[in-house]
């Protein structure tokens, strides 16, 4: 019954352990399901971890991508670049005539290098070594220069350009106009150096007519010079300047007005004023041809006489204003024509004494024909008068051989007188009275009546036929000797 006993208790404590066992084994079984659901289910379980390797390995994969992608194409250009011709520059501007360069920075080929250009009147191009040099043409503008890298065993031919600009060259004046006083000379209007030196210069008084000579002043007054430069390549130039003969009064002997009649011819004498007339040098006598030896003769302007007069009472001066007129006719008065008797009355210094100061020998009513044609040709080089005397008139009713050198021809060649010059000395072009003209005392071969006459609308020297009682004349003046004349340059 014991044994019966124990082995029930036996069987019992037997099974409790089991239970127990089982229990605890369940218990820890469920334990470990839960960690492991935990750690496949949770937060950081093995799925989500799994998950998130995935995300990063292709994460990491695109990366790996765009980083071989950079290399490739970093690759890629180095190549390409290793391969090309490069310049240092692919564009540039010079002006007339500077050059400009630049270099060949890669010829990866070692192939020979050489240029062109596609405008050569533009610029043109020389290469030595990798330097390129680009010379401008005359012509503004722009030209391509290629650079050619010759094939090799390796390498094709490789080319490269340049866009080279040409502007044209500025040339630089400098100008110094004519400033001084009016001393009766012609001066250069302006002087004019140029860089470069060796453009063409041209000059103009009016801004249209231009010409290389250089212009001349000489009257008081201001002038407009106009200077056009140029030379090929460069930009032509206009510009203007004011050349400037500024009026003067100067004292001057008879020794210095005979030593330059082209200064002093015709120059106001502010110094002798007789009879309210202007007064002008009109002749220095050198050889004493007139009377004494370098005496100055003035010359009146014009003035209005209400007729001619006649008289022969006194001929010493009419002898030695018309010496050869004189030498020949003589004084024998039985033949006097009106013309003769109105020359000596002319040449009457009692007749003319309102124009004779203390500082003139004697004052009469015009120079004669000789006196006037030796003036003009002491200012004149070319283009010069002369006269002659005919032993009789060449009107037949007036023909008589016994009165040799009756009047004067001289008018017959006297056209020549240019209108204004010499301030009208020997025209008096632009005389309030023009149209009348002036009597000079000598006689003409014209007829009875007939004086030399100068005809204002003509600039003729010549015979006037008749009077009409309006008549004009031009005093003359000898001064005495050692006279200095005031004169006012012009």
């Amino acid at each position: 019954m014991r044994k019966t006993y124990e082995r029930k208790y036996r069987l019992s404590s037997n099974t409790g352990i089991t239970l127990i066992a089982l229990i605890i084994t369940i218990i820890v079984l469920l334990i470990l399901a839960g960690v492991t659901l935990s750690m496949v289910l949770g937060d950081n379980g093995l799925i989500n971890k799994a998950q998130s390797s995935v995300d990063k390995y292709k994460e990491s994969a695109n990366n790996e991508q765009e980083l071989l992608n950079s290399i490739e194409q970093y690759i890629d250009s180095k190549g390409q670049s290793a391969t090309e011709l490069t310049l240092s520059e692919t564009s540039g501007t010079c002006i007339y005539p500077n050059t400009l360069s630049f270099t060949v920075t890669n010829n990866p080929s070692g192939g020979a290098l050489s240029v062109t250009s596609n405008a050569p009147d533009v610029a043109i191009a020389s290469i030595s070594g990798n330097t390129v040099t680009v010379t401008p043409g005359t012509t503004a503008g722009k030209a391509t220069i290629t650079v050619k890298s010759a094939a090799t065993s390796n390498y094709n031919e490789k080319t490269a350009t340049y866009e080279a600009t040409v502007q044209n060259g500025t040339i630089s004046v400098t100008a110094t106009p004519y400033t001084g006083t009016y001393d009766g000379q012609e001066h250069d209007a302006i002087t004019v150096t140029t860089d470069p030196s060796d453009a063409k210069i041209e000059y103009s008084k009016d801004g249209t007519n231009y010409s290389t000579t250089v212009p001349t002043v000489k009257n008081a007054t201001s002038y407009t010079i106009y200077i056009r430069v140029s030379k090929v390549g460069y930009k032509t130039e206009t510009v203007t300047y004011t050349a400037t003969v500024n009026s003067g009064e100067v004292t001057v002997t008879a020794t210095q007005i005979a030593a330059a009649p082209q200064t002093y011819y015709g120059a106001e004498v502010k110094n002798y004023t007789a009879g309210g007339a202007t007064w002008r040098i009109f002749y220095v006598d050198t050889t004493g041809k007139y009377g004494t030896k370098n005496t100055i003769y003035l010359k009146a302007d014009p003035i209005n006489i209400s007729s001619l007069g006649e008289s022969y009472t006194d001929t010493t001066v009419l002898a030695k204003v018309n010496p050869m007129w004189w030498s020949q006719r003589g004084s024998a008065k039985i033949y006097w024509n009106k013309n003769e008797r109105c020359t000596a009355w002319m040449c009457d210094p009692g007749n003319w004494t309102d124009y004779k100061a203390s500082s003139a020998n004697w004052a009469i009513g015009g120079p004669s024909i000789e006196m006037y044609i030796d003036s003009y040709n002491n200012t004149h080089s070319s283009g010069k008068l002369n006269r002659k005397y005919m032993t009789q008139v060449h009107d037949g009713a007036y023909d008589n051989a016994a009165i040799p050198g009756y009047a004067s021809e001289s008018g017959k060649v006297a056209w020549s007188v240019v209108l204004g010059d010499y301030n009208g000395i020997y025209s008096d072009f632009g005389y309030e009275k023009r149209g009348k003209g002036w009597n000079l005392a000598s006689p003409s071969c014209g007829g009875p009546t007939a004086m030399v006459y100068h005809a204002e609308w003509s600039s003729y020297v010549g015979p006037k036929n008749n009077y009409d009682g309006k008549e004009c004349v031009s005093p003359v003046a000898s001064l005495t000797a050692n006279f200095t004349a005031t004169v006012l340059l012009y």
